[in-house]
């Protein structure tokens, strides 16, 4: 494997200054050659903690959407008993995202690999509006078949 992409970025580094820079300026060269004006960042699980640690530092983005996001890395290894993230950033340990950038965590109530736990400590510096629960949904089930009317929802208070 070149040494560019080690096993560490996929595993303990999967949320590293480098996997950020290199997503950040993957997803800034494509809106660019593309002219948005707005972007809406969206990301499920791993890649809603990368939306939320991106989001700052994106141009044109008018909001960021986490899906089942992993939050706080620390709190999550440590609920299932997993190895540290050395060497990964921590959505909850970053300062918080600019007040003016709309924000939407979406949370599943039957969610055991990101349970409520393991992203209080991120939620307590959250609007609690900005929190929205689904009480029936896990971790998989059910956002693809909800993703429309989530997603309208979302659009309209976008464009408030």
């Amino acid at each position: 494997m070149p040494p560019e992409c080690s096993g560490a970025l996929w595993t303990s580094e999967r949320y590293s200054r480098e996997v950020v820079a290199s997503m950040s300026a993957a997803a800034t060269t494509y809106i660019a050659e593309h002219h948005f004006e707005q972007v809406l960042i969206v990301g499920w699980s791993g890649g809603g903690t990368l939306a939320t640690l991106m989001a700052a530092n994106l141009p044109h983005v008018s909001g960021v959407v986490s899906i089942a996001g992993n939050l706080d890395p620390d709190a999550w290894a440590r609920l299932h008993e997993y190895l540290p993230l050395q060497g990964s950033l921590n959505p909850s340990l970053e300062p918080p995202l600019p007040a003016d950038l709309k924000q939407w965590y979406l949370v599943g109530g039957r969610d055991s690999n990101v349970p409520p736990a393991a992203t209080a400590r991120y939620f307590a510096r959250v609007p609690q509006e900005r929190v929205w629960s689904y009480p029936r949904f896990d971790h998989n089930c059910c956002w693809v078949e909800a993703w429309p009317s989530i997603f309208a929802k979302i659009s309209a208070e976008l464009h408030r």
